[in-house]
């Protein structure tokens, strides 16, 4: 005898859809355009199958729906090894089950395999408004499940729909309390869990192309949110986030000293690194970074060296007065930082071995020859310095001249020894060069050629902040001044709901640092100054792109519907920020930090099996008052089900046989049809115990319940059954 067909009602499959849909959106813009075209598709088609009360496909459609998703995924390219080739793969295959729903087995499959793609959102992505999607498609998914299970009795009335969305609702909200518990006692892993290396990256790295940093320009991502415990005013004009020092050049980018020599190393920190201005002020940080998947991390220009016990997220102080945590920012990241703008930094990084220094008067003396070169020199190195453009020794030469110039007869000069004012006097005709000699700012400058600095300052003179910080850092340097450059972010947007900075992609910054001598330190120089004005972020910008914005403003930027979308906006980020820094944040340290408030210090170790233990002890305390909850619910039904298997008993002493499947309102409406001298008095008993069993828990009082066993004890139908 052949299986019955199982066929899924259309009103259930809808709730399927919902749920799969909701899980997939997040995920939309990773997959090919033909992708979610076929996807939408194969939803409308099994819907309109069910409707029509069709048989789902069969396996032959299944097997082409495949090919054609494998085939296009290869010939797209979305095909390989990894997380994010993968995932195009898994999504095409979670839709085609929706052809296979043959067994009810196969309909929680579907919806367990939708929770899979939630949690690898979550995990990849785990953002306050993911999270409220996540927990919205979580209560559909569970709706899909409570219509399933309910079966025909949900189709019959309206309010079944509501019913269910209600029980999806008080099944997720049962989750929570063990939910929290796993969130603030399950050891946390020492590195974060990035699954999606593409969504990871802030577009800040360890190499500058002079063109690089204005990809970032329309990115308007968020890099970081500052809070300022101490409720400090910062003048725009020092909103300058430090980021990585870079002392290499290769005649094309700047590079760092790699981090294992001794020179680019981790040193102790030491007050003497860091001069501090007369009068400074010590301005306190508590930063959340988002995830960039590298160890870098940023603070006000120019961060205090740590003390010990402040390096609560893990971070610690390089040469070149920088901060690193100890490993790579995969999740969200809290850390404290002191910083004082107006410091300035002493380290030797950059000028123990002063780049390109004292090249110009060799070739200038001996031309282009490798003997002539310094004998000290690498390969590489003279590589680099016979490759030079003329032009950019020239231009060097002049600056080193002017600056000779301009304290060939000052009094300091000579007493300071150092070279101070000379070098002084070189970055001042540095600026003077840039200020003065036609430069533009712009963000799209084009192509620069093979020898990027000399086109840039004797041909386009226009470019971004990357090309004026690569250009001026050359060009000092081999005018004798040590120079190397910063790459950070330079501005802000200020929050004032939650008054707190935000600093964003669009906000990354290059500028550079010279070597005034030992009385001085390093001095920030930004050449970009020269040619750019501030918005209202502290952002560089052209003054023609500025004029333009405050054209646009007045034409409408200011109207009540551009402040309602702002604030509205910050209203949310405030919000997000409160999350990021209690919710994403709270990892391993705050874990112990946690215990420590509750009394128990602990070493690594200690703390690992002390935090399994509590959660271990927590989740079991929960799942045994579930359970006795649970027996105490059914000990509350048992008299009801004793009736009601009584009321089954006594029609079937009359020929009517209950069904497995068959719920009271069903049964009662055969029993009255083969019954019907007791119709009357069988659908009041159903009504009753349906209202009891599956009503609200207060519709079962004693009374009633009393009142519903009285009729089961005096229901003695005399009229024979007839034979269906």
């Amino acid at each position: 005898m052949p299986a019955a067909i199982f066929l899924l009602h259309w009103t259930t499959l809808l709730w399927l859809l919902a749920g799969m849909t909701m899980a997939t959106v997040p995920f939309v813009g990773q997959l090919p355009l033909w992708l979610t075209a076929l996807l939408i598709g194969m939803g409308v088609y099994r819907l309109y199958l069910a409707q029509a009360e069709l048989p789902p496909p069969g396996r032959r459609l299944r097997f082409v729906m495949a090919a054609i998703c494998i085939g296009g995924l290869i010939f797209s390219g979305h095909w390989g090894v990894g997380l994010d080739q993968a995932l195009p793969f898994f999504v095409a295959l979670l839709w085609i089950k929706l052809f296979e729903l043959n067994t009810a087995r196969d309909v929680l499959m579907a919806c367990f395999l939708s929770f899979f793609l939630l949690a690898g959102e979550l995990l990849s992505q785990p953002s306050l408004m993911n999270q409220v999607w996540a927990l919205a498609a979580c209560v559909v998914l569970f709706g899909a499940l409570v219509h399933f299970h309910v079966g025909a009795q949900a189709r019959r009335a309206d309010h079944r729909r509501i019913r269910s969305l209600r029980v999806a609702s008080i099944i997720s909200a049962q989750g929570l309390p063990l939910a929290l518990v796993m969130f603030l006692f399950l050891p946390r892993p020492e590195g974060g869990l990035a699954l999606q290396e593409s969504k990871a990256a802030t577009g800040i790295s360890d190499e500058l192309r002079p063109g690089a940093i204005a990809q970032l320009a329309e990115d308007t991502s968020i890099a970081f949110r500052i809070e300022f415990p101490e409720r400090h005013a910062i003048n725009p004009a020092d909103w300058y986030w430090r980021g990585l020092v870079l002392t290499e050049f290769d005649g094309e980018a700047w590079r760092r000293r790699p981090a294992g020599s001794v020179r680019g190393g981790a040193w102790t920190p030491d007050a003497e690194q860091v001069t501090a201005p007369p009068g400074g002020i010590a301005i306190t940080q508590d930063i959340v970074l988002s995830p960039h998947r590298h160890a870098w991390l940023f603070a006000l220009d120019c961060p205090l060296p740590l003390s010990p016990g402040a390096n609560a997220g893990g971070a610690r102080m390089r040469r070149g007065v920088v901060l690193e945590a100890d490993r790579a920012v995969t999740s969200s990241l809290v850390y404290r930082v002191v910083s004082m703008p107006g410091a300035r930094p002493r380290d030797e990084l950059g000028r123990d071995r002063p780049f390109w220094s004292g090249f110009a008067e060799v070739l200038d003396r001996h031309g282009s020859r490798r003997e002539a070169l310094p004998a000290e020199l690498s390969a590489e190195e003279a590589q680099r310095a016979l490759r030079l453009d003329p032009r950019l020794l020239g231009l060097a030469e002049r600056w080193r001249q002017a600056g000779a110039a301009a304290t060939a007869n000052d009094a300091l000069g000579h007493a300071l020894g150092d070279g101070s004012q000379q070098a002084a006097a070189v970055v001042r005709a540095g600026l003077d060069y840039f200020r003065d000699g036609g430069f533009v700012y712009t963000r799209n400058p084009g192509a620069m050629g093979a020898n990027p600095v000399a086109n840039f300052l004797f041909q386009k003179k226009a470019g971004f902040c990357g090309h004026y910080a690569s250009a001026y850092a050359l060009i000092a340097s081999l005018a004798g001044v040590p120079t190397r450059v910063i790459v950070g972010y330079r501005g802000a947007e200020l929050n004032p709901f939650g008054d707190f900075l935000v600093v964003r992609q669009s906000h990354a910054h290059a500028w550079c640092e010279s070597w005034l001598g030992e009385a001085e330190g390093w001095r920030r120089v930004d050449p970009t100054e020269m040619v750019s004005v501030l918005d209202s972020d502290g952002r560089t910008t052209a003054s023609d792109a500025q004029q333009a914005r405050a054209d646009a403003a007045g034409a409408g930027g200011n109207g009540w519907l551009a402040r309602l979308k702002r604030g509205t906006s910050q209203r949310w980020d405030a919000v997000e920020a409160k999350w990021d820094r209690w919710m994403l944040g709270y990892g391993a340290d705050t874990q112990k930090a946690l215990l420590e408030r509750l009394g128990l210090r602990l070493n690594d170790s200690g703390l690992l099996w002390t935090l399994a233990g509590i959660s271990v002890a927590l989740i079991g305390g929960i799942v045994v008052v579930l359970l006795l909850a649970l027996r105490l619910r059914r000990r509350a039904h048992e008299p009801l089900a004793r009736a009601y298997e009584r009321f089954c008993r006594r029609l079937l002493e009359h020929g009517v046989t209950r069904s497995p499947w068959e719920g009271p309102t069903a049964l009662g409406e055969r029993a009255a049809l083969l019954l019907p001298a007791a119709a009357a008095e069988i659908r009041a008993i159903t009504a009753d115990y349906a209202r009891l069993r599956y009503g609200p828990p207060s519709a079962l009082k004693p009374r009633a319940l009393r009142q519903l066993q009285r009729r089961v004890h005096a229901f003695r139908p005399s009229a024979p059954a007839r034979h269906s």
